[in-house]
């Protein structure tokens, strides 16, 4: 979806506040579904004293929904790199033992 996690994270949140759904077959709880209940969840305000509580409760609820996705995006980050690099290596390992690499 993107080359970095800022990137993904933005775009993911550009594409959900459009009201495009966004389906993740590998990781099904970051899809906009998902998301959109997480943030939905909030507690009813009660018009009391206890509302500065809830009102917090809910603010956590929606940073966690927003760090669970961003931390989602960073681990696919992190397999992209982890995949160039063992990539790189064998390369470098096939050339150190002669074998021609590309086109003759």
């Amino acid at each position: 979806m993107s080359r970095n996690a800022d990137e993904g994270f933005c775009l993911y949140e550009e594409l959900y506040n459009k009201g495009i759904e966004l389906v993740f077959l590998k990781e099904p709880y970051i899809n906009t579904s998902t998301y959109k209940k997480a943030l939905e969840s909030n507690i009813s305000i009660t018009g009391t004293n206890i509302d500065f509580i809830l009102e917090g409760v809910n603010k956590y609820l929606m940073s966690l929904a927003k760090e669970r996705t961003r931390l989602t995006f960073e681990q696919s980050e992190k397999e992209v790199q982890d995949l160039h690099q063992r990539t790189k290596e064998g390369i470098e390992t096939a050339r150190f033992n002669g074998k021609q690499i590309g086109q003759s």
